[in-house]
């Protein structure tokens, strides 16, 4: 089961899963950093510069991911940056 806390305008700040615990840092509206219950950093995150931003990259522990856009659908999937030629 997955649980999330809600600030007071609707953004989450923390999940919960089997994963355990981890807290949400935003930069106004996009999330910068996730981090565990020991505010250790679990993930950094890159998103255009607007309201709510697109995805650019993720990087979890030492692998890069990078959103790649689906042709003619609204999916995106992630590829490691290490795996692309």
């Amino acid at each position: 089961m997955n649980t999330f806390t809600l600030d007071g305008e609707g953004k989450r700040r923390r999940l919960e899963d089997a994963a355990g615990l981890r807290n949400l840092l935003w930069d106004l509206e996009n999330i910068l950093v996730e981090t565990d219950s020991g505010q250790a950093t679990v993930a950094r995150y890159t998103l255009a510069p607007q309201l709510y931003g697109e995805l650019l990259s993720q990087r979890r522990s030492r692998a890069r991911l990078l959103p790649l856009p689906v042709l003619g659908a609204n999916v995106r999937r992630e590829a490691r940056a290490d795996s692309l030629v």
